[in-house]
Protein backbone atom coordinates (compact mmCIF):
# COMPACT_ATOMS: atom_id res chain seq x y z
CA UNK A 1 0.00 0.00 0.00
CA UNK A 2 3.03 2.13 0.90
CA UNK A 3 4.23 1.36 -2.30
CA UNK A 4 1.18 1.83 -4.44
CA UNK A 5 1.34 5.46 -2.77
CA UNK A 6 4.61 6.55 -4.20
CA UNK A 7 4.79 4.54 -7.62
CA UNK A 8 3.41 5.86 -11.16
CA UNK A 9 -0.55 4.93 -12.28
CA UNK A 10 0.66 1.95 -14.39
CA UNK A 11 2.82 0.52 -11.40
CA UNK A 12 0.50 1.56 -8.81
CA UNK A 13 -2.25 -0.58 -10.60
CA UNK A 14 -0.53 -3.46 -10.14
CA UNK A 15 0.48 -2.85 -6.39
CA UNK A 16 -3.46 -2.43 -5.78
CA UNK A 17 -4.18 -5.62 -7.37
CA UNK A 18 -1.36 -7.30 -5.23
CA UNK A 19 -2.41 -5.76 -1.75
CA UNK A 20 -5.95 -7.05 -2.73
CA UNK A 21 -4.71 -10.74 -3.49
CA UNK A 22 -2.19 -10.80 -0.56
CA UNK A 23 -5.13 -9.61 1.77
CA UNK A 24 -7.82 -12.20 0.20
CA UNK A 25 -5.26 -15.09 0.73
CA UNK A 26 -5.06 -14.50 4.41
CA UNK A 27 -8.70 -13.84 5.02
CA UNK A 28 -8.23 -10.55 5.49
CA UNK A 29 -9.80 -8.77 2.80
CA UNK A 30 -11.98 -5.70 5.20
CA UNK A 31 -8.35 -4.36 5.16
CA UNK A 32 -8.67 -3.09 1.77
CA UNK A 33 -12.26 -2.75 1.33
CA UNK A 34 -11.48 1.46 1.00
CA UNK A 35 -9.04 0.16 -2.48
CA UNK A 36 -12.50 -1.32 -3.69
CA UNK A 37 -12.82 1.55 -5.64
CA UNK A 38 -9.55 1.86 -7.28
CA UNK A 39 -9.75 -2.28 -8.50
CA UNK A 40 -12.64 -1.79 -9.85
CA UNK A 41 -11.93 0.84 -12.22
CA UNK A 42 -9.02 -0.74 -13.33
CA UNK A 43 -9.03 -2.82 -16.72
CA UNK A 44 -10.37 -6.01 -16.36
CA UNK A 45 -7.72 -8.93 -16.72
CA UNK A 46 -7.24 -11.96 -15.29
CA UNK A 47 -5.59 -11.37 -12.06
CA UNK A 48 -7.11 -8.41 -11.11
CA UNK A 49 -10.75 -9.98 -11.54
CA UNK A 50 -10.01 -12.34 -9.09
CA UNK A 51 -8.28 -10.04 -6.95
CA UNK A 52 -12.43 -8.06 -7.47
CA UNK A 53 -13.75 -11.14 -6.97
CA UNK A 54 -11.84 -12.05 -3.32
CA UNK A 55 -12.42 -8.43 -2.23
CA UNK A 56 -15.63 -7.24 -3.38
CA UNK A 57 -17.68 -10.12 -2.52
CA UNK A 58 -17.35 -10.09 1.54
CA UNK A 59 -19.36 -7.26 0.96
CA UNK A 60 -22.47 -9.22 1.03
CA UNK A 61 -23.19 -8.51 -2.33
CA UNK A 62 -24.29 -12.20 -3.58
CA UNK A 63 -26.04 -11.59 -6.26
CA UNK A 64 -23.27 -9.17 -7.77
CA UNK A 65 -20.46 -12.17 -6.67
CA UNK A 66 -22.66 -14.98 -8.06
CA UNK A 67 -22.90 -13.33 -11.15
CA UNK A 68 -19.66 -12.58 -11.29
CA UNK A 69 -18.02 -16.05 -10.74
CA UNK A 70 -19.85 -17.17 -13.30
CA UNK A 71 -18.64 -15.19 -15.82
CA UNK A 72 -15.16 -15.22 -14.92
CA UNK A 73 -15.51 -19.49 -15.38
CA UNK A 74 -17.25 -18.85 -18.35
CA UNK A 75 -14.70 -16.92 -19.67
CA UNK A 76 -11.85 -18.85 -22.40
CA UNK A 77 -8.32 -19.36 -21.41
CA UNK A 78 -6.57 -16.13 -21.70
CA UNK A 79 -3.74 -16.21 -19.41
CA UNK A 80 -0.70 -18.42 -18.67
CA UNK A 81 -1.71 -19.38 -15.58
CA UNK A 82 -5.08 -19.67 -16.37
CA UNK A 83 -5.20 -23.64 -14.37
CA UNK A 84 -4.58 -21.87 -11.49
CA UNK A 85 -7.00 -19.14 -11.73
CA UNK A 86 -9.33 -21.80 -12.52
CA UNK A 87 -8.99 -23.16 -9.36
CA UNK A 88 -8.91 -19.96 -6.93
CA UNK A 89 -11.48 -19.15 -9.17
CA UNK A 90 -13.68 -21.93 -8.93
CA UNK A 91 -12.92 -22.24 -4.66
CA UNK A 92 -14.31 -18.51 -4.32
CA UNK A 93 -17.74 -19.71 -6.21
CA UNK A 94 -17.89 -22.26 -3.71
CA UNK A 95 -17.57 -19.46 -0.54
CA UNK A 96 -19.98 -17.42 -2.66
CA UNK A 97 -22.39 -20.08 -3.17
CA UNK A 98 -22.13 -21.10 1.01
CA UNK A 99 -23.64 -17.81 1.34
CA UNK A 100 -26.75 -18.70 -0.10
CA UNK A 101 -29.72 -21.43 1.03
CA UNK A 102 -28.85 -23.19 -1.79
CA UNK A 103 -26.40 -26.27 -0.78
CA UNK A 104 -27.36 -28.15 -4.04
CA UNK A 105 -24.48 -26.99 -6.23
CA UNK A 106 -22.01 -27.13 -3.42
CA UNK A 107 -20.96 -30.42 -4.04
CA UNK A 108 -20.58 -30.16 -7.72
CA UNK A 109 -17.92 -26.89 -7.16
CA UNK A 110 -16.02 -29.05 -5.01
CA UNK A 111 -15.44 -31.60 -7.36
CA UNK A 112 -14.38 -28.97 -10.04
CA UNK A 113 -11.73 -27.17 -7.48
CA UNK A 114 -10.20 -30.53 -6.59
CA UNK A 115 -9.92 -31.50 -10.75
CA UNK A 116 -8.62 -28.38 -10.93
CA UNK A 117 -6.45 -28.59 -8.17
CA UNK A 118 -4.93 -32.18 -9.27
CA UNK A 119 -4.30 -30.77 -12.69
CA UNK A 120 -2.24 -28.05 -10.87
CA UNK A 121 -0.22 -30.21 -9.27
CA UNK A 122 0.08 -32.81 -12.31
CA UNK A 123 1.15 -29.88 -14.47
CA UNK A 124 3.88 -28.42 -12.27
CA UNK A 125 4.13 -25.12 -14.36
CA UNK A 126 5.99 -22.13 -12.49
CA UNK A 127 3.75 -19.19 -11.82
CA UNK A 128 4.13 -16.67 -14.80
CA UNK A 129 2.82 -13.54 -11.82
CA UNK A 130 4.21 -13.78 -9.39
CA UNK A 131 1.17 -11.95 -7.78
CA UNK A 132 -0.72 -15.22 -7.18
CA UNK A 133 2.16 -16.96 -5.19
CA UNK A 134 0.70 -15.39 -1.83
CA UNK A 135 -2.26 -18.10 -2.47
CA UNK A 136 -2.97 -21.71 -0.94
CA UNK A 137 -0.96 -24.18 -3.41
CA UNK A 138 -2.86 -26.73 -4.82
CA UNK A 139 -2.52 -29.22 -2.03
CA UNK A 140 -4.00 -26.81 0.60
CA UNK A 141 -6.90 -26.54 -1.78
CA UNK A 142 -7.73 -30.04 -2.41
CA UNK A 143 -7.56 -30.08 1.43
CA UNK A 144 -9.95 -27.60 2.23
CA UNK A 145 -12.29 -28.74 -0.41
CA UNK A 146 -12.39 -31.88 0.77
CA UNK A 147 -13.12 -30.69 4.14
CA UNK A 148 -15.72 -28.59 2.52
CA UNK A 149 -17.44 -31.55 0.47
CA UNK A 150 -18.16 -33.52 3.83
CA UNK A 151 -19.67 -30.38 5.32
CA UNK A 152 -21.95 -29.77 2.36
CA UNK A 153 -22.61 -33.81 2.27
CA UNK A 154 -23.83 -33.63 5.54
CA UNK A 155 -25.94 -30.41 5.22
CA UNK A 156 -27.43 -32.19 2.31
CA UNK A 157 -27.94 -35.70 4.08
CA UNK A 158 -26.06 -37.93 1.34
CA UNK A 159 -25.17 -39.91 4.34
CA UNK A 160 -22.72 -42.74 1.74
CA UNK A 161 -20.77 -39.86 0.73
CA UNK A 162 -20.24 -37.81 3.84
CA UNK A 163 -18.94 -41.42 4.90
CA UNK A 164 -16.58 -41.47 1.35
CA UNK A 165 -15.14 -37.75 2.14
CA UNK A 166 -14.88 -38.18 5.94
CA UNK A 167 -12.55 -40.88 4.64
CA UNK A 168 -10.69 -38.83 1.94
CA UNK A 169 -10.61 -36.20 4.19
CA UNK A 170 -9.04 -38.15 7.06
CA UNK A 171 -6.56 -39.79 4.58
CA UNK A 172 -5.36 -35.82 3.71
CA UNK A 173 -5.51 -34.63 7.08
CA UNK A 174 -2.97 -37.54 8.31
CA UNK A 175 -0.38 -36.49 6.02
CA UNK A 176 -0.98 -32.82 5.77
CA UNK A 177 1.36 -30.17 7.24
CA UNK A 178 0.18 -27.80 9.35
CA UNK A 179 -1.92 -24.66 7.45
CA UNK A 180 -4.19 -23.11 7.18
CA UNK A 181 -6.03 -25.17 5.37
CA UNK A 182 -5.26 -27.73 7.63
CA UNK A 183 -6.91 -26.13 10.63
CA UNK A 184 -10.10 -25.72 8.39
CA UNK A 185 -10.44 -28.96 7.31
CA UNK A 186 -9.68 -30.62 11.38
CA UNK A 187 -12.83 -27.93 12.02
CA UNK A 188 -15.12 -29.34 9.08
CA UNK A 189 -14.51 -33.16 10.10
CA UNK A 190 -14.87 -32.40 13.44
CA UNK A 191 -18.11 -30.74 12.80
CA UNK A 192 -19.55 -34.37 10.92
CA UNK A 193 -17.92 -35.91 14.27
CA UNK A 194 -20.17 -33.68 16.81
CA UNK A 195 -23.12 -33.65 14.49
CA UNK A 196 -23.67 -37.92 15.05
CA UNK A 197 -22.43 -38.11 18.52
CA UNK A 198 -18.84 -38.44 18.64
CA UNK A 199 -17.76 -36.37 20.86
CA UNK A 200 -14.45 -37.24 21.70
CA UNK A 201 -13.41 -37.59 18.36
CA UNK A 202 -14.89 -34.06 17.55
CA UNK A 203 -13.11 -32.26 20.47
CA UNK A 204 -9.39 -34.26 19.30
CA UNK A 205 -9.98 -32.26 16.00
CA UNK A 206 -10.79 -28.75 17.77
CA UNK A 207 -8.54 -29.02 19.78
CA UNK A 208 -5.82 -29.55 17.21
CA UNK A 209 -7.39 -26.83 15.19
CA UNK A 210 -7.00 -24.54 18.39
CA UNK A 211 -3.61 -26.03 18.94
CA UNK A 212 -2.68 -24.34 15.43
CA UNK A 213 -4.77 -21.21 16.14
CA UNK A 214 -2.24 -20.84 19.28
CA UNK A 215 0.90 -21.27 16.57
CA UNK A 216 -0.26 -18.13 14.63
CA UNK A 217 -2.13 -20.61 12.19
CA UNK A 218 -5.50 -19.58 11.44
CA UNK A 219 -7.72 -20.54 8.89
CA UNK A 220 -11.33 -19.03 7.95
CA UNK A 221 -13.05 -21.46 10.82
CA UNK A 222 -11.28 -20.45 13.72
CA UNK A 223 -14.31 -18.61 15.44
CA UNK A 224 -16.36 -22.00 14.49
CA UNK A 225 -13.42 -24.15 15.86
CA UNK A 226 -13.48 -22.54 19.06
CA UNK A 227 -17.34 -22.42 19.43
CA UNK A 228 -17.68 -26.15 18.91
CA UNK A 229 -14.97 -26.80 21.24
CA UNK A 230 -16.57 -25.22 24.36
CA UNK A 231 -19.87 -27.41 23.10
CA UNK A 232 -18.20 -30.64 23.26
CA UNK A 233 -16.84 -29.90 26.28
CA UNK A 234 -19.81 -28.98 27.80
CA UNK A 235 -21.39 -32.36 26.65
Amino acid sequence: RRAAMLADPAMRGELIVEACVLAGANFISPIVLDLLPELEALDPDPVRDLALLQTRQITGDVPWALAFVHELLAREPQHPDDTVLRMHITMMAVMVQLTTDDYTPVLGLLDDVRELAHRVQDEAMPLSDARLAVMPDAGQILLRATGLAVTAAARVRDLERVQREVSALSGLIANAEASPALADALTCRGGVYAGIGAVQAATADFEAANALAADGIVGWSLGHARVLLAYCWWL
